[in-house]
């Protein structure tokens, strides 16, 4: 029982203790009655003390109300209601201040100059990216004349379609219709070049995305059965010899 009385009393004091309104009047009423603190904490007699109070500094009912109350009491209310305003504007500004600061810094920074060993890094990353492209581009090289060094030696060794046309079929009224043994749609020759021009290897979204999707992904679902593209776990289109091949044979590439 005693416990909780003891309790509820430390809540409400502490909850009044804790008021703006409260906390504000007890310094202003501290700040302007200096003089008071001066006088209770000297090293005067009590009997000193009490008569400097009541005739040096509460000297008469009004000095008494002004100074403990309504001086007080006012400056409290100018904290509380009028003190927020110019604090707001205040801060407003100092946070366009360092809004306007931060910006002039990284104007600054931008354009401050590299120094030795930051820019001899940036350029052997330069050189080391440009030697492994040239790289990548004579390996394309290398493979296409490749392909096509397989390919004049193998019409070289067999006869050509005419040729065994001639010898079956003398005159050229009994000659059939030659189809060549694959034969793609504009469009699949286009996706097809497209994954060579990236290096036989390609996100299979980059291709969806070039163009109408839909039909990209029939014409990708086309050479994927036709044995002339595939595509990884990953989803990647990877240009098969075969795809290579038709694009040299049939001189679609440079």
């Amino acid at each position: 029982m005693v416990g909780d009385l003891v309790k509820t009393i430390r809540e409400n004091l502490h909850e009044r203790i804790s008021s703006p309104l409260l906390g504000a009047f007890i310094i202003s009423w501290s700040v302007i009655n200096y003089r008071f603190f001066m006088v209770v904490f000297s090293s005067e007699s009590v009997t000193e003390k009490f008569t400097l109070i009541d005739t040096q500094i509460f000297s008469d009912p009004d000095t008494y109300l002004l100074y403990l109350i309504y001086y007080p009491l006012l400056s409290t209310l100018c904290f509380i209601f009028i003190y927020p305003l110019p604090a707001s504007f205040a801060y407003w500004f100092w946070k366009i201040y360092q809004e306007q600061l931060a910006k002039v810094r990284q104007k600054i920074e931008g354009k401050a100059l590299l120094t030795l060993d930051e820019s001899m890094e940036l350029k052997n990353k330069f050189s080391k990216l440009e030697g492994e492209y040239i790289e990548s581009l004579e390996r394309k090289d290398r493979e296409i004349e490749r392909l096509k060094k397989e390919v004049e030696a193998s019409r070289e060794k067999s006869p050509s379609d005419k040729e065994r046309l001639d010898k079956l079929y003398p005159t050229s009224a009994e000659k059939p219709v030659v189809k060549k043994e694959l034969e793609l749609e504009e469009e699949e020759i286009e996706v097809l070049r497209f994954v060579y021009s990236k290096g036989g290897r390609v996100m299979k979204d980059t291709v969806l995305n070039k163009g109408n999707r839909i039909l990209n992904k029939h014409y990708l679902s086309e050479l994927v059965s036709k044995g002339l593209l595939n595509i990884t776990h990953d989803n990647r289109v990877l240009l098969n010899p075969e795809g290579t091949k038709y694009l040299v044979e049939n001189e679609l590439v440079n």
